[in-house]
């Protein structure tokens, strides 16, 4: 086997990724659960705007109500004041004061009126935010998720790098460990041959006399 880092890559990356398959795959369970939130919210703030506009049309009614039963109490009792005195209603005496009593009524149901009109347009523009926000939310929520699950795939990456640079080094270290041991043996091997190549050679020789 080659001692080269993809080897060992090949080797450990299987088993990182079996490791956080769990996690990823809970994380990728959650999704739809996202989604289906999101769905929910935004069904639940839209059934809300007819309702907020049915609300306040009725106070607005009741406040434009209110103001007819006063203004016609108002006429009433004035018509009667003057009809008691014997002052005809015809009279611009009448048209003044009635004029005069009528008017802080009016006024401050205009006043009531104009609030809750003000009112109304910021609850449904508060909703509307809301509704309009809801995309970027969600979108948020995924990109979390989808930022979770790349986060455990880079260290499983990390992690199987590592893994194979030791395993490497440690192959690589064993190697040079037996290459050197063979190498001595073949040093020695090559001395004994040596040395029992002369042996013969000299037990052969005679020398002369």
């Amino acid at each position: 086997m080659a001692i080269d880092l993809s080897t060992f890559l090949q080797q450990v990356s299987p088993l990182q990724e079996q490791a956080v398959a769990p996690a990823i795959q809970s994380l990728e369970a959650g999704i739809p659960t996202v989604r289906q939130s999101f769905a929910a919210k935004r069904s639940s703030l839209e059934s809300q705007r007819p309702q907020m506009e049915a609300r306040y049309q009725n106070l607005l009614s009741e406040i434009g109500r209110r103001e007819q039963e006063d203004v016609t109490q108002t006429q009433t009792t004035t018509s009667r004041e003057f009809g008691r005195r014997g002052i005809p209603l015809s009279s611009g005496i009448f048209e003044q004061t009635l004029g005069e009593k009528l008017s802080p009524i009016r006024r401050r149901y205009a006043g009531l009126a104009t609030e809750t009109g003000l009112e109304r347009e910021s609850s449904l523009s508060g909703l509307a935010n809301q509704l309009g926000a809801l995309p970027i939310e969600e979108q948020g929520a995924l990109q979390d998720i989808q930022g979770r699950i790349a986060g455990l795939r880079a260290t499983s990456q990390q992690t199987a790098l590592s893994q194979a640079l030791a395993l490497m080094e440690q192959a690589r270290a064993r190697a040079q460990s037996e290459a050197g041991q063979q190498s001595l043996l073949d040093f020695f091997k090559t001395q004994q041959q040596q040395q029992d190549g002369g042996g013969v050679g000299q037990d052969d020789f005679t020398p002369e006399t």
